[in-house]
């Protein structure tokens, strides 16, 4: 696995596990897959370069902690990233409405 890409497989068994240096290298390769999507997607939708990184991260840590407890399943024809891009759009659009229901409510006030 010194390898730059991993299978999905590879990345899941390497976040289970407990060697650091892999997980690592895990995260980095899934960051390096998802980024360019959640960027795209966070900006396209009334957000920053920075949210989008931060949704990045955030996605990787939801697959982490899903793998972690038992909670994680990935369809035979999905790729880790696509669901990674899809639980960063899916957080995006939580942080939206949440946006807007805090600024209806400094309306309301």
């Amino acid at each position: 696995m010194e390898r730059s890409t991993m299978s999905d497989q590879e990345v899941i068994e390497v976040l289970w596990g407990d060697n650091q240096l892999l997980q690592s290298r895990a995260v980095d390769v899934l960051l390096k897959q998802i980024k360019p999507s959640l960027l795209h997607y966070v900006r396209a939708n009334s957000g920053t370069h920075e949210e989008g990184v931060m949704m990045a991260n955030e996605s990787v840590v939801v697959l982490w902690e899903r793998i972690r407890a038992n909670s994680f399943q990935l369809h035979a024809d999905t790729k880790l990233s696509t669901w990674c891009v899809r639980v960063g759009m899916n957080l995006w659009l939580k942080e939206l409405r949440r946006r807007k229901v805090r600024a209806g409510d400094n309306l309301d006030g």
